[in-house]
């Protein structure tokens, strides 16, 4: 989930390096992250709704998950599958928080005027962490599609198990 965000955020910086560009650098980051913010703001919402989905949906596939046990253990303990999801979409709530904040301090930077020499770093680390949310969006809408749209005549909780644990691996 890290791995090939970080070699697109490499490859886009040193292919197309924000200091390299002959306008105005800092306005040009500063339109960048103004539509990083806008995406971002709908992704904590899009990821809000999934989580609320999971914790108040009552499908036949979510009661099922609940009682499968996943291969992560959390203080000693195996989680459930369910337990897993819901640990997935909080922690991908918390980065694009991150993600939100960092994007503000560098608006502010920008109109500050601040580190000219720090302008590719700002739009490296913009660039990873919005590669990095998608991936992991793309993951776990991928495990949520398997968890509510999976066929009914397949009652194997082994089959369910390994559908999710092979999507989170």
């Amino acid at each position: 989930d890290w791995l090939v965000p970080l070699i697109f955020t490499i490859l886009i910086v040193n292919w197309l390096p924000l200091s390299t560009v002959k306008t105005n650098s800092f306005e040009m980051l500063k339109n960048i992250v103004e539509t990083i913010i806008n995406a971002i703001s709908i992704l904590i919402g899009f990821t809000m709704a999934i989580e609320a989905i999971l914790v108040s949906g009552s499908s036949s596939n979510l009661e099922k998950i609940k009682k499968v046990d996943s291969s992560h253990i959390v203080n000693g303990k195996r989680i459930s599958i369910f337990q897993e999801m819901i640990n997935s979409y909080t922690f991908i709530v918390i980065i694009e928080f991150f993600v939100l904040i960092a994007n503000i301090i560098t608006i502010i930077m920008c109109n500050a005027e601040y580190g000219l020499k720090y302008i590719n770093l700002l739009y490296g680390i913009n660039l990873f962490f919005i590669f990095a949310l998608a991936s992991l969006n793309i993951r776990n809408t991928t495990n949520l599609y398997f968890i509510f749209w999976r066929k009914e005549e397949d009652n194997n909780n082994n089959e369910l198990s390994n559908e999710v644990s092979e999507q989170q691996s």
